[in-house]
């Protein structure tokens, strides 16, 4: 199989522009605790929507009572759907960090306070599952997973979708970027954002919530990028896992000859 670059990268020298969203990147960018029941005001609902490029990607904000009630059935649905599904559950285990030195070695994945556990909770529950890893059973994952979607799901006000007119890789590409853009605007404004996209995951058992939201929210051929439930938060959260920027970079030495 031959390995193609998706997108290629130049890095300029340049006099640096202040952006209002700079101080937005030390915010988590997902946040899955409840929201409050409050919509996005016009501001807001303007903001998100104009940041697609109007060529090819579009950002859609959901609020009305009908579209939250459909959307949040198809979430909760396709949750499920995944919940129960253990190959897929298995790739979410596989970066699962239970402690303090799993997540300091392998700084991506998931942790436990991504799920809302702070405080002494946090550490019993991660010295719990170091001893005892059977704790963290399939059936236990899938408990909480199914839990923690349905609350969250109860307290969202609306969803935010992106949607792209083809499927191309540039195309995903593109749509990463605004998805970027879209949480680092969500926390200027004052809101969260996390992602309910499980019915946007192509694999047998996702066949009818995937055709199900395409058919209501991209008809004439679009294909659905991101779902995400949006809102004004109830309480923070803590910073995740980063990777070193320097660890997703290869140096090569090129010599000139001559």
């Amino acid at each position: 199989m031959t390995v193609q670059p998706v997108a290629k990268i130049q890095l300029k020298k340049a006099a640096p522009k202040p952006s209002p969203l700079f101080n937005s990147i030390y915010i988590p960018d997902t946040n899955r605790e409840a929201y409050q029941s409050k919509k996005l005001t016009a501001a807001q609902t303007l903001a998100i929507e104009t940041l697609g490029d109007s060529q090819d990607v579009e950002t859609h904000v959901y609020q009305d009572r009908k579209n939250v009630q459909t959307l949040r059935k198809i979430a909760m649905d396709s949750a499920e759907i995944e919940a129960q599904t253990k190959r897929v559950m298995d790739e979410a285990a596989a970066i699962f960090r239970a402690n303090e030195y799993q997540k300091n070695q392998t700084r991506y994945g998931f942790s436990l306070e991504g799920q809302g556990t702070s405080g002494f909770k946090l550490y019993f529950m991660q010295g719990l599952i170091t001893l005892f890893p059977f704790l963290n059973s399939d059936k236990a994952s899938a408990d909480l997973m199914i839990q923690s979607t349905r609350t969250a799901l109860d307290h969202t006000p609306a969803y935010a979708m992106i949607t792209t007119k083809e499927n191309s890789r540039a195309s995903q590409v593109k749509s990463g970027m605004i998805y970027s853009r879209l949480t680092l605007t969500a926390a200027h404004l004052g809101l969260a954002v996390q992602p309910v996209s499980q019915a946007l995951e192509e694999y047998p058992e996702m066949h009818d919530p995937y055709q199900n939201i395409h058919h209501l929210y991209a008809p004439n051929g679009q294909t659905i990028q991101m779902l995400v439930r949006i809102g004004t938060p109830t309480k923070t959260v803590p910073q995740s896992m980063r990777r070193d920027i320097i660890d997703l970079i290869k140096h090569k030495t090129h010599i000139g000859i001559k």
